[in-house]
């Protein structure tokens, strides 16, 4: 995915998901998991099972959040397939950048707080 895919496709989920009142908080706890697995992925330098597994997890907070407010289910199922495809370290900052963008785009559109 090229940054300009990254920001087109995020700019245009962000401003969706503004005007469907999702709020930050919803959309900060998914970057909090995003950015931990980040962090992980940053110190240890390479791309372990454990991360993988880690990063697949994700799956199952977007479920849980999109079970709990409908809005999300969008955001769920678009970002659940590209988790589904992750496997390189290359791959993965990709998708935390997506997600950054898509916050800051929600953000920028007035998002709920």
């Amino acid at each position: 995915m090229t940054a300009a895919n990254i920001i087109s496709e995020a700019e245009i989920l962000g401003k969706k998901l503004a005007e469907e009142k999702v709020t930050v908080s919803q959309l900060r706890k998914f970057l909090s998991a995003v950015n931990s697995i980040s962090n992980k992925l940053e110190a240890q330098n390479e791309f372990t099972e454990d991360i993988v597994n880690e990063i697949q997890y994700l799956r199952v907070k977007l479920a849980y959040q999109s079970a709990r407010k409908y809005c999300l289910k969008d955001f769920a199922a678009n970002l659940n397939d590209k988790i589904k495809s992750i496997s390189s370290k290359k791959e993965y900052e990709e998708f935390a950048k997506y997600v950054e963008a898509i916050i800051a785009y929600h953000k920028f559109n007035g998002g709920a707080n």
